[in-house]
């Protein structure tokens, strides 16, 4: 597995932008559901971050967006969803993904249309994981 400096940043940063607040097995979670779009479109975690309206943080007039300025290093919060990702990392290695592969998830406070008559297979703190999105 080869995994840049830089597609760990942008992953982590999607990781805290998504799920900062969330428990922490939540946002290892999280991290799942970037690696698995990012296999199964065959790409990088990077790309899938970016790519628009995927993850609400990155997406231009959102207001999630408006409070991503970039974190350092001394905050606490960007350092535990570094450990988030870097957690994720080696589950993958050992064959190991609390989300049943999934590729999309959502909080409880919001009813996305791609959702509707879907069963989560992980409920987290506030997100809801689903692995049957085609």
């Amino acid at each position: 597995m080869n995994v840049n400096l830089d597609e760990l940043l942008i992953a982590t940063r999607t990781v805290w932008q998504e799920s900062r607040g969330q428990p922490f097995p939540g946002q290892v979670a999280v991290a799942h559901v970037i690696w698995n779009r990012a296999q199964a479109k065959g790409t990088d975690m990077g790309y899938e971050c970016h790519r628009p309206w995927q993850f609400s943080g990155w997406n231009v007039g959102d207001p999630s967006r408006l409070s991503s300025r970039f974190k350092t290093v001394q905050s606490t919060s960007f350092r535990q969803a570094m450990r988030a990702v870097l957690e994720m990392l080696d589950n993958v290695e050992r064959r190991i993904d609390p989300t049943s592969g999934s590729k999309h998830f959502h909080a409880d406070y919001v009813h996305p249309s791609w959702a509707q008559g879907r069963t989560p297979v992980l409920v987290i703190g506030a997100h809801l994981f689903y692995n049957d999105i085609p």
